[in-house]
């Protein structure tokens, strides 16, 4: 009987939480928490960081996670501390995951007088819908497959243009975005097409927050009824990282 209870509790920490502790940055990965999914869920990370030594000014850091051959990045900067939650994914049955720290930038110093502890734990299943006109993206991530959808009633006869804006933080890290987009009008009927915009233009990404917008001409809503704008990511990989929300707006058109 003690045998089972005991196995029963190992099982549930293995799956409820996960964590690792760290007392200095070393070049490489620190306080590496790895497992394979045993089934579907939300996972979250949390970090806990404490800068003891005022000499060693803002941490500029980098958390990695990694999915099976997928990788994602989060830049982060501490100054004196930090506390909470840094990331959350929805994962499959059967995925490998890692998360770890490191340095930001390459570099062979370490960091001393520092004390932290990186922790897995799950979180809830959300099923996000658009609320009003904006569609938040779960751990600041467009998983692929989540496809956004908004349905815009219209009820007079003003003609009017629609335009959609993304908000993209620092760590999108590619020099465009594409989005396909599937219509369904009273006055267009069914329609599929893709749309880019230019993200981080030159050599460098830029590193900063953005927002990009899609301006659909011709695609006037006009026509009294119900029009659907279902939004989905089609790029090859399965995490596009650093994206926050989608939302439109309506104006009017001659």
């Amino acid at each position: 009987m003690i045998a089972r209870i005991s196995f029963t509790l190992l099982l549930l920490c293995s799956l409820v939480g996960m964590s690792n502790t760290f007392r200095s940055i070393v070049p490489g990965e620190n306080a590496t928490i790895e497992f394979e999914v045993p089934e579907q869920k939300v996972i979250e990370i949390h970090l806990t960081l404490q800068n003891n030594f005022p000499l060693n000014d803002t941490l500029h850091l980098a958390l990695y996670y990694v999915v099976n051959e997928d990788t994602i990045v989060d830049y982060m900067n501490v100054a004196e501390s930090h506390r909470g939650k840094v990331k959350s994914l929805k994962l499959e049955k059967g995925d490998q995951f890692k998360a770890y720290l490191t340095h930001r930038y390459e570099s062979d110093l370490t960091i001393e007088d520092v004390k932290g502890n990186l922790t897995k734990s799950e979180g809830m299943m959300e099923f996000n819908n658009s609320t009003d006109n904006i569609y938040y993206f779960s751990g600041n991530v467009w998983v692929s497959g989540e496809k956004p959808l908004f349905r815009i009633e219209q009820n007079d006869s003003i003609k009017k243009g629609i335009r959609f804006e993304v908000s993209l933080n620092e760590n999108f890290e590619y020099d465009s975005l594409h989005v396909m987009f599937k219509v369904i009008s009273p006055s267009h009927g069914e329609m599929k097409f893709i749309k880019s915009v230019e993200v981080n233009s030159g050599d460098f990404i830029s590193g900063k927050p953005t927002n990009v917008y899609f301006d659909l001409k011709g695609l006037d809503v006009f026509k009294s009824g119900n029009y659907y704008f279902e939004l989905k990511s089609p790029v090859e990989p399965r995490f596009l990282n650093g994206v926050v929300y989608v939302n439109y707006l309506l104006y009017p058109v001659e």
